[in-house]
């Protein structure tokens, strides 16, 4: 094989973690998810995220910092062993 791209297991495999972390996503409260979508999807900057929600950088980190606690806690809740490493 060879070619630098992933196998057809491999490409499974981190298919399905990404699925179960977005799944994770879409059960936060909406503060949360909206800002770990901008930030993570969107690629925003915390500047950005202040701007476009309307709140201080600090309050974007702080969010940011709570949104990821509590989807580690679904993840390993829901018995995933996935690192969310979202931003």
């Amino acid at each position: 094989m060879g070619g630098g791209r992933p196998s057809a297991e491999a490409a499974y495999w981190s298919a399905g973690a990404e699925n179960d972390i977005w799944s994770a996503v879409l059960r936060l409260p909406r503060i949360f998810r909206e800002i770990i979508i901008l930030h993570a999807h969107e690629e925003l900057s915390y500047k950005e995220l202040a701007d476009v929600l309307g709140i201080t950088e600090g309050t974007v980190k702080s969010r940011l910092h709570r949104a990821r606690t509590k989807l580690a806690k679904l993840m390993k809740e829901a018995g995933s062993d996935v690192e969310t490493d979202l931003g």
